[in-house]
């Protein structure tokens, strides 16, 4: 019983140190949300701004990034040595945090290696990247399955109205894919090496996160990357070409996308 009480107050004295370390990390997120917004004021995303480095709060980002990045590395790896029950709950409450941490972060990342003259980043993303999220997957993959058993048993549930909170929110948020940039650049990469042919595969890409809400507005800001391959694009397909993309793009649709508004609901 006496071995058993030390276990238990050694594991209760690392939640605590793990929780003290987690509050710490937040005071970091706390300043690339403000770096994210001064960006934006600024006419370019966080995540082009990083990438050009054009001032301090750039390189502040890059520190703060490396502490993040060091932290959550860790944290993984410490889930991972843990027995499989202890892990499910470690992972549970620090799947948020590491969540919202992966997707504020993880562009950084992508901005270095494109910046760097590399290609292929997911081919050589880190692994607790790949971690975070395959846990969070599985993790939203068990809300849903217990939000249908609900509806099941109470039909009414399923026909109540939902409002969208995803775009309501979307001025504010993070992109869900945390790779959606890599997507980006490796969109740009392709359009200099083919002429004139379209990249039907990352239009639908690109259209299935803005039905969903799914990425924020500031990819379409003047001097984003996605607005550079934008521009560059439309020369390569010519001004005939026509998408459902390609319509949203034309006709500025995308102009009120972050008041919540669909982009496809004119085409």
């Amino acid at each position: 019983m006496e071995t058993q009480e030390r276990q238990h107050a050694n594991q209760k004295k690392q939640v605590y140190s793990s929780f003290g370390k987690l509050n710490e990390i937040k005071k970091y997120m706390a300043y690339m949300e403000w770096y994210k917004g001064h960006s934006k004021t600024m006419g370019i995303g966080y995540y082009d701004s990083y990438k050009n480095k054009g001032n301090t709060y750039d390189n502040d980002a890059e520190g703060l990034k490396n502490k993040l990045s060091r932290y959550w590395q860790d944290t993984v790896e410490e889930v991972e040595r843990k027995p499989q029950e202890e892990e499910a709950a470690m992972r549970t409450g620090f799947l948020f945090a590491g969540t919202n941490c992966r997707r504020m972060i993880e562009p950084l990342h992508i901005a270095d290696h494109y910046k760097g003259g590399k290609k292929d980043y997911i081919k050589e993303r880190p692994r607790h990247f790949v971690l975070l999220e395959r846990w969070f997957n599985e993790d939203e993959e068990k809300k849903k399955a217990e939000r249908e058993k609900k509806e099941r048993e109470n039909p009414q549930l399923r026909s109540e109205s939902k409002p969208n909170s995803k775009a309501k929110n979307v001025a504010s948020s993070l992109n869900d894919d945390s790779c959606f940039w890599a997507h980006v650049e490796e969109a740009l990469i392709l359009c200099n090496k083919q002429a004139s042919n379209p990249n039907i595969e990352f239009e639908q890409y690109v259209l299935n996160n803005l039905e969903k809400f799914a990425v924020t507005p500031d990819i379409f800001l003047a001097q984003s990357s996605y607005m550079q391959w934008w521009n560059e694009y439309k020369k390569r397909v010519g001004n005939d070409y026509s998408s459902p993309l390609a319509k949203v793009m034309k006709r500025h649709t995308y102009t009120k996308y972050a008041e919540g508004v669909s982009v496809l609901a004119d085409i």
